[in-house]
């Protein structure tokens, strides 16, 4: 599988279980890497503190709702811009 094809996943699987199944630290315990870097400057930058910032979130606005329409990797963008 493609490199941007799995990470499209990813992203999706976190989506859907942060926000679809009002999960987000087990969101972030499953799919967040070593790696994790937060660029929301109101969130904090640790990734547990961001689980835990993401599910006080989600837990003030139960009736939030996602709708994926698009997933775009970073190849893909380029190859249909260029």
């Amino acid at each position: 599988m493609m490199d941007s094809q799995r990470n499209k996943e990813v992203v999706l699987g976190f989506l859907r279980v942060a926000f679809g199944e009002k999960r987000p630290v087990e969101a972030f315990e499953a799919y967040v890497g070593e790696g994790y870097v937060q660029h929301n400057p109101h969130a904090p930058g640790d990734a547990g503190e961001s689980a835990r910032y993401l599910a006080r979130f989600v837990e003030r606005f139960p009736e939030l709702r996602l709708e994926v329409r698009r997933v775009v990797a970073e190849g893909d963008w380029f190859a249909r811009t260029a």
